[in-house]
């Protein structure tokens, strides 16, 4: 495996394409997205852009590699598979409907070298500008409705939740009521 080293606060697609460009590899195969930073996902299209190189998004398997191209399945909404040809080099994303790495993929992997290779850094311009937050906590979510029919989950939405002990308000002001109904919303985390 080689590193392409890089201070804090780089971009890092140009030192990507110039060490691809050096290597010329056949298959450049990457996730669907990054763990953070701006533009999550973008990797694969800026670096085919760069390049020039095809890129096939969402595989599911790689099929054959034969005479300078390879076959893919590709994953599509509602499990539905398509068979693609594409000419070598290229580049690649694996979906999530791909299946999980073989055991013995993860020796080889645990015995791997890593190298550290020299890259010119440049500073992301476009990640200066931003101002990075903490996520904040996510509200939460709707009751998920398991139907089998159209009907079934009208039915389900349209049907009146069951009461957890909740609070009428009668002959209230209508700050008293304003109140009440902060003071809920606080507690089922839609506000902070």
């Amino acid at each position: 495996m080689t590193l392409l080293e890089q201070p804090e606060g780089s971009d890092a697609i140009l030192p990507l394409v110039e060490h691809l460009a050096a290597t010329s590899p056949q298959l450049v195969i990457t996730g669907t997205r990054a763990e953070r930073g701006e533009g999550s996902g973008l990797l694969p299209y800026a670096l085919a852009e760069h390049l020039g190189w095809p890129l096939v998004n969402s595989l599911a398997s790689i099929e054959t590699v034969e005479n300078g191209v390879v076959t893919l399945l590709q994953a599509l909404p509602r499990g539905q598979r398509r068979r693609l040809k594409v000419r070598l080099p290229a580049i690649i994303s694996v979906d999530e409907a791909a299946p999980a790495a073989r055991q013995s993929a993860f020796g080889p992997a645990r015995r791997a070298t890593l190298s550290v290779a020299p890259t010119t850094s440049e500073a992301d311009s476009e990640l200066a500008q931003w101002h990075l937050s903490p996520a904040r906590k996510r509200p939460k979510r709707l009751k998920i409705i398991k139907a089998a029919s159209a009907r079934d989950r009208f039915k389900a939405a349209a049907s009146k939740a069951e009461g957890k002990g909740g609070q009428v308000l009668t002959d209230v002001t209508p700050e008293q009521g304003a109140e009440a109904i902060y003071k809920l919303l606080k507690e089922e985390d839609v506000l902070r």
